[in-house]
């Protein structure tokens, strides 16, 4: 948002202070022309190549216009833990603000550790956030030395909220924020629910592959709502294996696409898929609808209305209607 001129200054060539310019939502994204955008269902696949663009863009409003809910925010660091991203506020105030106008919590702990730190992590969690399956820090977010750069977000039901950050990686994808980011989506998929989520997700929680998609969506959406190049690049990272693996076309997402599926669906099914497929589920309705409409599908559900119901209450149309439609789109979108 600024224009900086050099300008000489005695011997030196220095960078003025900088002047105000004017921005436009497409000042920081690619030059190449914009395709156009779906508004419907009945123009979706038409429009498939204008979808990431305009769930973006819709994003990148509602955090421009949007103010953060005052979140105190309490960083609980491992003996020997150095963080991957210090600043987690920034990231939740993002956030925040992308789902402005919904429930959100007062307060988070964010418990923080590497590999070394594991066992006091355990204890710790268990401290912050009783019965809560600290177990999982063994078999989930730091498995190994080697693998150790989860995330987690737990809740009592009571307001009571823990971030759990495995700070073992620190690469790009652990080191701009999208990870905390992501996490804290979860925190407000639960604040709005008014409960910690159960698992496997069962009615009238939406499916796994929603609460997670959602989650992976917000996470590019927030950090990067300022450059629209940034977002597809992250983007095409979280896709990446859809791209590259021809197995996930029409029919595969379509059958992928169950709703709070059973024990046989989980296993035939990697786990992975909810966060890539869900993710490209999450940004059609964001294209269509904005932000808003995917986080009242969680205030919905709190009041018991299923997802399918609360789909049609609130994009115009049944869920089984819209998913061949929603699945060539995004079939189309990997070149499929």
């Amino acid at each position: 948002g600024f224009k900086f001129t050099c300008i000489k200054s005695g011997k030196k060539l220095v960078w003025s202070k900088g002047v105000a310019t004017k921005t436009s939502a497409t000042a920081t994204t690619t030059t190449t022309a914009i395709p156009p955008s779906p508004t419907s269902f009945a123009n979706l696949v038409e429009n498939y190549k204008g979808i990431s663009y305009a769930a973006w863009l819709k994003s990148r409003e509602k955090v421009q216009i949007s103010k953060s809910s005052s979140i105190e925010v309490n960083v609980v660091l491992g003996p020997t833990t150095k963080q991957s991203y210090s600043t987690p506020e920034k990231a939740f105030a993002l956030v925040s603000r992308h789902y402005a106008g919904f429930t959100e919590p007062s307060r988070v702990d964010v418990l923080t550790f590497n590999f070394t730190d594991r066992d006091w992590a355990v204890r710790k969690m268990d401290e912050l956030m009783p019965n809560k399956g600290s177990r999982w820090i063994y078999d989930v977010a730091c498995r190994s030395a080697s693998n150790c750069g989860g995330g987690g977000a737990f809740s009592d039901g009571t307001n009571k909220f823990l971030v759990v950050i495995a700070a073992g990686s620190f690469d790009d994808l652990h080191t701009e924020g999208t990870l905390e980011a992501h996490e804290f989506t979860h925190v407000i998929q639960q604040a709005v629910m008014k409960a910690g989520n159960p698992w496997p997700l069962v009615h009238p929680w939406p499916p796994s592959w929603y609460w997670e998609g959602q989650a992976e969506y917000a996470q590019n959406a927030a950090m990067f709502f300022e450059s629209f190049d940034m977002y597809t690049k992250r983007r095409g990272d979280v896709l990446s294996e859809l791209f590259r693996n021809s197995t996930f076309d029409k029919a595969y997402i379509e059958s992928y696409l169950v709703i709070n599926g059973s024990d046989d669906w989980r296993k035939a099914h990697h786990h992975w898929r909810q966060y890539d497929i869900g993710s490209m589920f999450v940004e059609i309705l964001t294209a269509l609808k904005g932000p808003d409409s995917t986080m009242e599908m969680w205030r919905l559900a709190q009041t018991g209305v299923g997802f399918s119901d609360a789909f049609k209450q609130i994009y115009g149309t049944s869920f089984e209607s819209a998913l061949p439609i929603m699945a060539k789109a995004m079939a189309l979108q990997l070149g499929r």
